[in-house]
C-alpha cells in the first residue's frame, strides 16, 4: 500500500494508482476507503465510464451513497 501513496506523490494526476488502492481497500473489507478511493480515480479520469461505474457498484454496497454515484454517472457520461 505505502508503494501506492509514493507514485502517487510523484504523479498525483494519473487515476490507476487510487484506482487499485481502491481494489485492495475493497479487498481488505474496508469498502468506505475504497470508495473513496474509486471516486478520486473517477474524478481524475472524468471520461472514463469504467471509472464511474466501479465507483457506483462501490457504492451500491454503502446504501445511500449508491444513488448519488449513479446520478454522477449519469451526468457525466451525457455531459460529454
Amino acid at each position: 500500500v505505502s508503494l501506492f501513496f509514493d507514485v502517487i506523490r510523484q504523479a498525483p494526476n494519473i487515476a490507476d494508482p487510487y484506482s487499485t488502492l481502491g481494489l485492495i481497500y475493497e479487498e481488505m473489507g474496508d469498502k468506505k476507503k475504497a470508495l473513496e478511493f474509486f471516486m478520486i480515480a473517477a474524478h481524475i479520469s472524468a471520461k472514463d465510464s469504467s471509472q464511474w461505474l466501479q465507483l457506483a457498484q462501490g457504492s451500491k454496497d454503502l446504501g445511500e451513497l449508491y444513488n448519488n454515484s449513479i446520478s454522477i454517472y449519469l451526468f457525466m457520461s451525457y455531459s460529454y
